[in-house]
């Protein structure tokens, strides 16, 4: 199809605004090129800066216009709002005093994802309708496109998966053209394709440019700081250079695969829980009279590890439960990282604000660092006694 549309271009070149086509692609000429096969999306810019942003300015203008919320109200919810150790460095900015009327978000692909996940805890209260028990539209909009970005954002995918990903994005879409289809937009109309594109790639959150935008922030800096415009491109390179240098001179240049932060001591195993003592001396061996290296948190390899956060440690095969664990404390033993914490488990599962009810019980939980399921801390909530997390993307068993 592409092939014959490039034809018809080079016949009639009124034909681009048919095809939306400008031009055959100059990689073509490659041997081991395809412009349809070659080009994997980008989930950062079509769901981040895209699909996420859509549906979060839907829901908050939604709310605001029926004046069930005000932005000075969801400024101070989000200000008292205690985020994750992970979303820490990513809060969304405050909405603008005009949202209402021009219903624009202003934050960064990172901060958009973590207001997208932690929207049903910010406006929960705002939705449920005691006379309606049915979701509104714009809340069963919201409810699918998480379900559908759980999927895309998985690390590891099964086959099965893509057919209720082209499930979701039809109901999503179908609702969505009913609810307001000038919402449609270029990247909403990507999303249809990408069943067939995580077939073809994979995961595509391995591909995503997400780290190269990252690296965009040196660049943005110096720029503003050398304000020197005549020839930014070769100041730019001569600066990385030299920051690449003096990096490459040090003795440590490459990144190390363990990263401790916080505080650090040695502990005795006679200072933990008794029930802790016995099992790491029957997984580990270890004796009260052994010490071992505790830290507060740590990076190992890709696993960010801190305590007092949730992580899921496995899936439970009968109804496909998470189980998850309290990090209490986090041990180092003869090139070893142990995680220990409290075992908790799901009691149910709102679909409302899509999410588990947890509860702790008083069983201690020994795991290596390689067995968590997730690599960085889970999203957990208080809402009227009760803790609610949720999970960031589908885990296979």
């Amino acid at each position: 199809m592409h092939s014959s549309h490039l034809e018809a271009i080079d016949i009639d070149s009124s034909f681009c605004r048919t095809y939306g086509v400008k031009y055959r692609c100059v990689f073509d000429a490659l041997a081991s090129f395809s412009v349809f096969e070659s080009m994997p999306p980008d989930v950062m810019h079509d769901i981040l800066e895209g699909f996420c942003v859509i549906n979060v300015q839907l829901v908050l203008r939604t709310l605001i216009r029926s004046g069930r919320l005000t932005v000075g109200v969801f400024n101070q919810r989000l200000d008292m709002f205690v985020f994750a150790e992970c979303d820490t460095t990513s809060k969304p900015p405050h909405l603008p005093e005009d949202f209402g009327a021009r219903g624009r978000l202003i934050g960064s692909a990172s901060q958009n994802w973590c207001l997208f996940r932690n929207l049903p805890f910010l406006v929960g209260d705002c939705i449920k309708d005691s006379a309606n028990e049915s979701f509104p539209n714009f809340w069963q909009l919201h409810l699918l496109a998480r379900e559908i970005c759980k999927i895309i954002f998985a690390p590891a995918i099964c086959p099965p998966w893509l057919l209720d990903l082209q499930q979701l994005i039809i109901e999503h879409h179908t609702l969505l053209a009913a609810t307001n289809k000038d919402l449609f937009t270029p990247k909403m109309h990507f999303l249809i394709h990408y069943p067939r594109l995580m077939a073809v790639y994979g995961p595509l959150r391995h591909l995503w440019c997400m780290r190269y935008e990252s690296s965009h922030q040196y660049y943005k800096k110096v720029a503003k700081v050398c304000n020197n415009y005549k020839n930014i491109a070769l100041t730019l390179a001569e600066r990385h250079q030299f920051k690449a240098c003096w990096h490459m001179s040090s003795t440590n240049a490459l990144p190390a695969e363990i990263s401790i932060s916080g505080k650090q001591s040695t502990l005795s195993i006679a200072a933990l829980p008794r029930q802790l003592q016995l099992l790491l001396g029957v997984t580990l061996g270890l004796k009260c009279s052994h010490s071992v290296l505790s830290v507060q948190s740590v990076h190992v390899q890709c696993v960010y590890v801190c305590v007092r956060e949730l992580y899921i440690i496995d899936i439970d095969l009968i109804d496909e439960s998470p189980v998850f664990m309290r990090v209490t404390h986090i041990i180092e033993h003869d090139g070893t990282w142990i995680v220990c914490g409290i075992l908790s488990t799901a009691q149910e599962y709102s679909e409302f604000t899509d999410s588990y009810v947890i509860s702790s019980s008083e069983d201690y939980v020994v795991v290596s660092v390689n067995e968590l399921k997730t690599y960085k801390p889970l999203v957990s909530v208080e809402i009227n006694g009760k803790i609610h997390t949720c999970l960031p993307y589908r885990l296979l068993h």
